[in-house]
């Protein structure tokens, strides 16, 4: 029965409407940022003469290949089949749709970037701020 579920895996996440995921923490009882009494981490910043300089979040590429979530088997499959994700990290929420080949970053408004540009091949995510 196991097996029977596990080979249509990729039905479950190509079917689904969107697939959450927690990104974050090193076993399943790290929990939501947010939803749980975790706190979202706070993003660095310094007032300098009155200008609020804050500092750059990690990217999604460059934090997805350092955390325990990418070493899972599964992930692959809930990467690639999966239409719309929202992956919760420990300083942002990210927004990954199939369809349109792009992220999109909770903290702020960004534009949809097209494939070619993300980090999945070059090692960098660039995300145009729109004004």
């Amino acid at each position: 029965m196991k097996m029977a579920q596990i080979s249509r895996m990729d039905s479950v996440y190509k079917w689904s409407k969107f697939t959450i995921i927690a990104a974050s923490g090193e076993d399943a009882q790290y929990g939501f940022p947010v939803v749980s009494t975790r706190r979202r981490l706070p993003r660095p910043s310094v007032d300098i003469d009155g200008h609020t300089l804050l500092a750059t979040l990690p990217g999604l590429h460059a934090f997805l290949q350092d955390s325990k979530w990418s070493t899972r088997a599964w992930i692959y499959q809930e990467r690639f089949f999966s239409n719309l994700c929202l992956i919760f990290t420990d300083y942002q929420v990210f927004y990954k749709c199939q369809g349109h080949g792009g992220y999109q970053c909770e903290s702020t408004t960004l534009a949809l970037v097209p494939p070619n540009r993300l980090g999945i091949l070059t090692g960098q995510l660039v995300f145009p701020i729109l004004a």
